[in-house]
């Protein structure tokens, strides 16, 4: 992991604690509201299964759900996964530095071979 300074990490905590106030309230698909769950962190899970971590192989996303091993579920492309954050992003008229996190979380996710 990568040394950040403290201010760094301290503007990255606020904007995902104000990131999380505003998606907890949304109202979403299952899917989207486990994925949004694992990007930002957001405890308990709200959905059933609970997804553990998301990976990409070939710019395509899966989830592995908590009780279980495999990548099994599809998410879908990169690009589009990244419109669905973004329009959400809009319609909760989140700031520069939510959507930044956002963008940054879905751009590094591990990849899976």
């Amino acid at each position: 992991m990568a040394y950040r300074l403290p201010e760094a990490k301290a503007r990255e905590l606020a904007a995902e604690q104000r990131l999380r106030r505003e998606v907890v309230a949304l109202a979403s698909t299952p899917q989207f509201t486990a994925t949004v769950d694992v990007l930002i962190g957001i405890e308990p899970r709200r959905t059933e299964p609970a997804f553990a971590e998301l990976r990409v192989c070939d710019d395509l996303i899966f989830a592995r759900a908590r009780t279980e091993e495999d990548f099994r579920y599809f998410i879908g492309h990169r690009a589009v996964v990244a419109d669905k954050v973004r329009d959400m992003a809009n319609y909760l008229e989140l700031g520069r530095a939510e959507r930044d996190l956002l963008a940054i979380r879905l751009a590094t996710l591990p990849t899976t071979i």
